[in-house]
């Protein structure tokens, strides 16, 4: 199965060449044109994110697991993980993982 998600569910960072999103709110498009029941269902497998206003389509795989741990100025932290995965043209796309 593809795992196919719209452009519109990611913010785009021009100057980081990348994609961001939060697997929470990811939705996968089924082969139906209805929406899978869990949110990025895709996980570590490769997923495309779909253009419709150019009608493209890129393909991104999985490179590598960042845990991060971000500390605010009143001493509270924060701890994530990181997914980040590459297309064949260089973009990345980090989707933060609870």
């Amino acid at each position: 199965m593809d795992y196919i998600y719209h452009i519109r569910q990611f913010t785009w960072k021009k100057e980081h060449n990348s994609f961001y999103g939060h697997a929470m709110f990811l939705d996968c498009v089924m082969p139906d044109g209805g929406i899978h029941p869990e949110s990025f269902p895709s996980q570590k497998k490769q997923f495309y994110i779909h253009n419709p206003k150019t009608n493209n389509s890129r393909r991104f795989t999985f490179v590598e697991e960042n845990p991060i741990l971000e500390t605010f100025d009143d001493g509270e932290t924060l701890q994530f993980t990181e997914w980040i995965f590459h297309s064949e043209d260089g973009i990345e796309c980090h989707i933060i993982i609870d």
